[in-house]
C-alpha cells in the first residue's frame, strides 16, 4: 500500500528538478528526493538565489535551493507552517513572520465557482467592454449587431486609439481585478492602482501578442496594443501622421528602427507563444497568476498573503486541469514552461525606458496618460 501522501504512478519525470520518479509525492509529479528536500527546509526557508535572479528554471539543471524550494511550493499550493511572508523594499525583501490577525480584504465570503470559470466569463466581459469602448471611442462605429467579440473588427492603430485604448484598458483591468478576486475591491487604492499598472504591461504584451496569433497568423510583424487596433511595420508611417504637430518625427524614424522595441522583439514573442500554443484555460490561468506578481511593490502582508493565496488556487486547478481534462500524465515540462511567460513578458522597465524617449521627442508630453503612468 501507497504511504498516505504519495499514490502510485508510471515512470514520469519530477515537475521541479526533472530526475525521474514513480510516485507522486505531495500530490503532486514530485521525486522523494524534492519531497525530503522540502520538508527539511520548510522550517528554515532558503532565501539566497545563485543566479541572484529569483526565476532559475526548473530540470535537471536546477541547483538553486531557493528556486527549487519557490518553485515546489509553487505547485503544491503549500505554505509552510511558520507561515513567514515575503514583503518586497525598495531594495531588498524583507521578511517578517505574521501574527494572527482579521482583515477587511480576508472577510469577503467565497464565490462557490471554480477561478478559471470565473476568469473566463469575466475576461470575455471585459472584451466586449473594450470593445464597444474602443469602437465608439474611434468613430464612425458599426452597427452594434456588428461588433462582436468573437470575431471583432480591427484597424490600423493611430496616436489617438493607442491613448484612448491605454484607458480604456487600464479601467477595464481595474473592474476586472474587483470581480474576480472579491477581496480585490477592499484593498487600499494606491495598493490597487500599483497592482493593476503592474500587471497592465505584462497583460497588454502577452495578450497582445496572443490574439495577434489568432487574428494574423501569417503576418508576425504584427501586434494588438489595443482590443480593436494594431501595429506593424506597414503602419509605422500612417502612425507619424496622426502625431502632434511639435513631434521630432525624424528623430522618431531613426529611434524606432533602432529601438529595443523593434519588430524582431514582436516576431520572437509571438513565435514562443505560437510555438507553445495555449488553450484559452492556459491563458487565463497566466493572466491569473501576472495580476499577482507583485513581488516587486511594497504592499501590506494582508495583499501579500492574498496574493499568495490565489495564486495558491490557480496552480491547484491547473493541476486538475491538467490530469482531469487533458488527461495528462507528464505535464511537468508544459506546466513549466507557462510559468516561464511571467518572467518572460515582464517588460515594464522596457517599456518606461520606451516612453521617456517618446517624451525626449515631444511625441509624449508631461501630460500624456501613458506617459505620467509610468512616472506615478
Amino acid at each position: 500500500m501507497p504511504r498516505k501522501g504519495s499514490s502510485r504512478k508510471s515512470s514520469r519525470d519530477c515537475l521541479v528538478c526533472g530526475g525521474e520518479t514513480s510516485v507522486a509525492h505531495l500530490s503532486i509529479d514530485l521525486c522523494r528526493a524534492c519531497a525530503i528536500f522540502y520538508r527539511r527546509c520548510a522550517s528554515k526557508r532558503p532565501t539566497h538565489c545563485r543566479a541572484n535572479s529569483n526565476q532559475c528554471p526548473t530540470g535537471k539543471g536546477l541547483n538553486c535551493k531557493k528556486c527549487r524550494f519557490d518553485w515546489i511550493e509553487r505547485f503544491t499550493g503549500q505554505k509552510h507552517e511558520s507561515e513567514t511572508l515575503m514583503v518586497p523594499s525598495a531594495e531588498v525583501s524583507t521578511v517578517i513572520v505574521a501574527t494572527p490577525h482579521r482583515s477587511p480584504i480576508e472577510n469577503v465570503p467565497d464565490l462557490g465557482q471554480p477561478l478559471l470559470e470565473r476568469l473566463r466569463t469575466q475576461y470575455r466581459s471585459m472584451c466586449h467592454t473594450r470593445l464597444m469602448s474602443e469602437s465608439y471611442a474611434r468613430g464612425g462605429a458599426p452597427h452594434p449587431l456588428r461588433l462582436n467579440i468573437d470575431d471583432p473588427p480591427t484597424y490600423p492603430a493611430n496616436y489617438q486609439s493607442m491613448q484612448a485604448g491605454t484607458q480604456i484598458l487600464l479601467g477595464s483591468l481595474l473592474e476586472f481585478g474587483n470581480t474576480i478576486f472579491p477581496e480585490f475591491q477592499g484593498i487600499d487604492e494606491r495598493e490597487k492602482w500599483d497592482i493593476v499598472t503592474e500587471f497592465f504591461y505584462r497583460f497588454r504584451t502577452f495578450e497582445g501578442f496572443h490574439r495577434a496569433n489568432d487574428r494574423f497568423p501569417e503576418n508576425t510583424q504584427r501586434f494588438l496594443p489595443n482590443y480593436t487596433s494594431y501595429l506593424g511595420p506597414e503602419v509605422f508611417f500612417a502612425f507619424l501622421d496622426t502625431m502632434p504637430p511639435n513631434a521630432d518625427l525624424q528623430g522618431a524614424i531613426q529611434y524606432v528602427t533602432s529601438s529595443k522595441l523593434r519588430r524582431a522583439d514582436t516576431e520572437a514573442g509571438r513565435k514562443i507563444l505560437a510555438r507553445f500554443n495555449p488553450h484559452h484555460e492556459e491563458f487565463l490561468a497566466v493572466i491569473a497568476l501576472m495580476f499577482w506578481s507583485i513581488d516587486r511593490l511594497i504592499v501590506r502582508p494582508e495583499v501579500t498573503a492574498l496574493a499568495e493565496k490565489y495564486t495558491n488556487q490557480i496552480m491547484r486547478e491547473l493541476h486538475a486541469y491538467y490530469r482531469d481534462v487533458r488527461k495528462l500524465d507528464d505535464y511537468a515540462t508544459r506546466l513549466g514552461e507557462l510559468l516561464m511567460f511571467i518572467p518572460i513578458f515582464d517588460v515594464k522597465e522596457k517599456c518606461k525606458e520606451h516612453y521617456e524617449m517618446l517624451r525626449l521627442l515631444n511625441i509624449f508630453d508631461d501630460n500624456t496618460f501613458i506617459y505620467r503612468l509610468q512616472r506615478e
